[in-house]
């Protein structure tokens, strides 16, 4: 079986990739119109909201192109990564959606008697301050990403920022004035279809949501065992795990807190990299090659060619070339490494053109002197430096010649300028750079990561040994792996700063927004513990550490926030005898529409599973995580958390 691979492989497959999975964006918006309608959907026609589906689409549709149109005004490059923002916009836009629409609900159903304007007053009231707080939040989670040497989560970030920023405007803007002319239409009896003359008349509403004043303490002191579910909204309707006996919320906490510290443990034994075949769709030819590469010539041959480059200095001086043969034997002498071993055109078999010229020159009878006379003599007693030298002014007249005799090696050194000779090109001019190859030795998949990681630390530590006083960088190893390999080589350390800068940033707009230091703690702690379920999740589920997982870690901070600050910032708003109330109505009035949010960032991105891209799949698997443990600690962890030591109500509000 013949494979191939060229050097334009990975970009051509990335970008069909980029063009075979469009249509999944269009199956996003489809799924996502068809659950909306679902949800707004009511028997009587005349109160019906589908149309509600129809404007949150628009706006989110809205949101992106104003997003992207603003990122790629400033000049910020558009890459795959920023291919699956519109998944998580749509997520945050139909979160934000219901729950201004869930809350709309609630309000008319407890305060019937209220005029329109002052039943919007007040949705806007309950749910426009959360709904600040947390498209705040995931702003500036994405704006400290920004802070990043890696350019793909900083162009992420940018499009990501801008995007959640026109949903925010949109939002409490084209869909709120959306919502208040069908909330118009309806008071003045008038239908939105043309078939209303079939509709039936107004019916009650089913299953309302339970009125603050029904929630006594017959009801938080309720038996679990009396306790009846017909749909999963009765679970937040009769949110029984806030008024457990204490000894089982206990038992839920500690279950958490083991829970996350096997998470942590596990966080060190994750695999790191972003394998080369993860670019390229299951069925490209690409898959063949690295198939075939890992299974036979990786446990054979030499893994993979890299190359190191020397530039910025004069190659012609001896003392230059001295270090140049230095940084070389430096890495050969490391037993991952290994030079070339066949001979190349009569030459010594040491692979350098450097070596190759000193030979030919002394085979060819031309100008050479010893070591000794260039070089101080402790130099000259390494083994990797040749006995005879090419003085300085000797240096271009050999190299010519050198050329002359094995042109090929024109392309391993870059000179100032180029001629035509005999209709061919041919280079001239002073040396401005040149290649030393060497090869790796086989190596495996789980060492992948750590070898080129370790590689590209021996390139910064050789530049500051041997070219100290260089402005910039005389020695580069390039290979297509270490372009992705320079990125792990910083990950970590821009994991831990772009979580404390996200982190930070989080706590201090919260602190600023809930008020109550205790809240702040809280949400810090939300943070943390859902990071930390992240993590744990990557181990089990095999999902690698790079920057694509890194992404959805720093975006989680965001999303945490999402799923928490609306009860939290609801059991601030609402004065009852106990605590344990408090929580209770918190989750009665916004577990709901938190619940539908993850739905429906759940149903949103599942288009990702069906991708033809490890990289897209692995996107869904990372919010898939992000959205389930989200949901669990803002719904389940934190209101039990309030129910036992939640600060008091700020705002003083009696829901009697």
């Amino acid at each position: 079986k013949v494979t191939v691979l060229y050097s334009a492989s990975l970009d051509e497959e990335v970008e069909k990739v980029v063009s075979k999975d469009i249509f999944l964006v269009a199956v996003c918006f489809m799924l996502m119109f068809v659950v909306l309608c679902f949800l707004f959907f009511r028997r009587d026609l005349v109160k019906s909201r589908m149309i509600l589906a129809v404007c949150g689409e628009i706006s989110i549709v809205l949101s992106m192109l104003m997003g992207y149109g603003i990122a790629m005004v400033l000049g910020v490059p558009f890459t795959t990564l920023s291919q699956m923002l519109p998944f998580i916009v749509v997520a945050i836009g139909v979160d934000d959606m219901l729950v201004l629409f869930q809350t709309l609900e609630t309000v008319k159903r407890t305060y019937p008697e209220l005029p329109l304007e002052e039943k919007f007053q007040k949705t806007l009231k309950d749910a426009g301050i959360s709904i600040t707080i947390t498209s705040l939040t995931n702003m500036l989670a994405f704006i400290l990403g920004m802070f990043t040497v890696i350019p793909a989560i900083e162009y992420f970030s940018v499009y990501a920022a801008l995007t959640i920023f026109a949903d925010f405007l949109l939002q409490l803007s084209f869909f709120y004035s959306c919502m208040v002319l069908v909330e118009m239409h309806e008071e003045r009896s008038k239908a939105f279809h043309c078939c209303s003359c079939f509709c039936p008349g107004p019916e009650p509403d089913k299953l309302p949501v339970i009125a603050a004043e029904t929630v006594d303490s017959k009801v938080l002191k309720i038996s679990l065992t009396e306790i009846s579910f017909h749909s999963w909204t009765d679970y937040f309707r009769k949110p029984f795990w806030v008024v457990m006996p204490i000894p089982l919320r206990i038992g839920v906490l500690v279950a958490t807190l083991l829970a996350v510290i096997v998470s942590l443990v596990f966080v060190s034994d994750l695999q790191e990299g972003l394998p080369l075949q993860d670019l390229a769709a299951d069925d490209s030819y690409v898959q063949d090659y690295y198939e075939l590469n890992d299974r036979t010539f990786q446990t054979q041959i030499a893994e993979d060619m890299v190359k190191m480059y020397f530039k910025g200095v004069d190659q012609s001086d001896p003392s230059v070339q001295f270090q140049m043969l230095q940084a070389k034997d430096t890495i050969l002498r490391r037993s991952e490494y290994a030079s070339l071993t066949s001979s190349e055109g009569g030459l010594s078999p040491d692979s350098t053109w450097l070596h190759q010229m000193v030979d030919f020159a002394l085979l060819s009878n031309l100008t050479t002197a010893p070591c000794a006379s260039l070089l101080a003599a402790d130099k000259c007693a390494n083994t990797y430096v040749p006995l005879l030298l090419i003085p300085q002014e000797n240096f271009y007249p050999i190299l010519d010649a050198f050329l002359e005799q094995y042109p090929d090696k024109d392309q391993v050194i870059v000179r100032e300028g180029n001629v035509m000779v005999d209709g061919k090109q041919k280079q001239t001019g002073p040396l401005l750079a040149s290649t030393f190859p060497f090869y790796t030795e086989a190596i495996t998949e789980i060492q992948w990561a750590s070898y080129y990681v370790d590689l590209m630390g021996l390139e910064r530590e050789l530049n500051k040994e041997l070219f100290p006083d260089q402005d910039s960088d005389v020695i580069l190893l390039l290979d297509i792996t270490l372009l992705f390999a320079q990125q792990q080589l910083v990950l970590w350390d821009e994991a831990i700063q772009n979580l404390c800068l996200a982190g930070a940033g989080v706590l201090f707009l919260c602190s600023l927004t809930l008020i109550h230091p205790l809240m702040t703690l809280y949400m810090g702690l939300v943070v943390v513990l859902i990071d930390a379920f992240l993590f744990g999740l990557m181990y089990a589920a095999g999902v690698r550490f790079n920057s694509v997982s890194l992404i959805i870690i720093v975006m989680a901070i965001g999303l945490s926030v999402d799923y928490s600050m609306h009860v939290m910032h609801c059991f601030l708003t609402i004065k009852a005898e106990t605590k344990s109330e408090r929580a209770f109505r918190s989750l009665q009035k916004m577990g709901i529409p938190v619940m539908m949010g993850a739905a429906t960032t759940l149903v949103g991105i599942l288009p990702l599973a069906f991708s033809s891209s490890v990289i897209f799949r692995v996107f869904f698997q990372m919010l898939f995580a992000t959205a389930g443990s989200a949901s669990y600690v803002g719904l389940i962890v934190m209101p039990i958390v309030l129910s036992m030591v939640g600060p008091p109500p700020l705002f003083a509000v009696d829901e009697k």
